[in-house]
């Protein structure tokens, strides 16, 4: 008899650990490529907290990308490009980032709003157009 052949149990032993660490395989292969929506996802929060800026002012003025907005307060914010991020001042005091990892910053003014346009430092484009109340 000879013993150096490959046997049905030898082959059922083989595809049952194949079979047992394949869906591992597919797990770890989807975990290493997972997209990364932060960027996408800090735009999105941005977008909101310029939205509600905008709606608790009674006057926004744009110049130079700036934007200035004169809340019914009195209190004057304004929102602008510092380096890589995008910075609100109250009064012209503070430093607080609404996002980071800025390339591009452009406001333009319409007759019913603003447009704002961001993109970041991978090259990601985001813009959002905010009517007046």
């Amino acid at each position: 008899m000879n013993n150096k052949g490959f046997t049905f149990v030898s082959m059922l032993l083989s595809l049952s650990i194949l079979l047992i660490m394949l869906p591992f395989l597919a797990f770890i292969y989807d975990s290493l490529h997972t997209e990364d929506y932060f960027d996408e996802q800090s735009a999105r929060l941005f977008f909101q907290l310029m939205a509600d800026e905008i709606n608790q002012s009674k006057k926004v003025d744009i110049l130079n990308n700036e934007i200035t907005l004169e809340k019914f307060n009195k209190d004057t914010v304004t929102i602008t490009r510092y380096k890589d991020v995008i910075r609100r001042q109250v009064l012209g005091a503070g430093h607080e980032i609404l996002l980071r990892n800025i390339q591009q910053f452009d406001v333009e003014e319409l007759p019913y709003g603003i447009k704002v346009k961001i993109v970041s430092l991978e090259g990601a484009t985001y813009d959002k157009t905010f009517n007046f109340p």
